[in-house]
């Protein structure tokens, strides 16, 4: 487990992350909406390259990332990260076999036109 120093110098970024709940839309159905779950989280993130897709008959950009946190660091599938002024989706979650950290591959969330 990385603690102390050791954490300072390889996770030199601080996070928020949140996790999607379904809340009341006050009109009798739900909404989903994302609320903080931990803030200032211990984090590395690295840029991995970029993609075309199309969705919604549109193409767009996927910018890929890779956030790296303490091995028992709570992030999950779906969860958001934002961090170095980045807003990243969570898409999968992975224990390397190398132990002292755990990979969460991020698409980037880009907001406006």
């Amino acid at each position: 487990m990385v603690r102390g120093d050791a954490a300072q110098r390889r996770f030199r970024s601080r996070a928020v992350l949140s996790r999607k709940a379904r809340v009341s839309d006050g009109q009798g159905g739900w909404t989903d909406q994302y609320s903080p779950t931990a803030t200032d989280v211990a984090c590395r993130r690295r840029p991995v390259g970029d993609r075309d897709a199309e969705i919604a008959e549109q193409l767009q950009a996927i910018v890929a990332h890779v956030v790296y946190f303490a091995p028992d660091q709570d992030v999950r599938r779906g969860d958001q990260v934002a961090v170095d002024g980045y807003l990243l989706l969570v898409e999968a979650v992975t224990h390397p076999s190398a132990p002292g950290y755990l990979s969460a591959a991020c698409s980037e969330i880009q907001k406006g036109t």
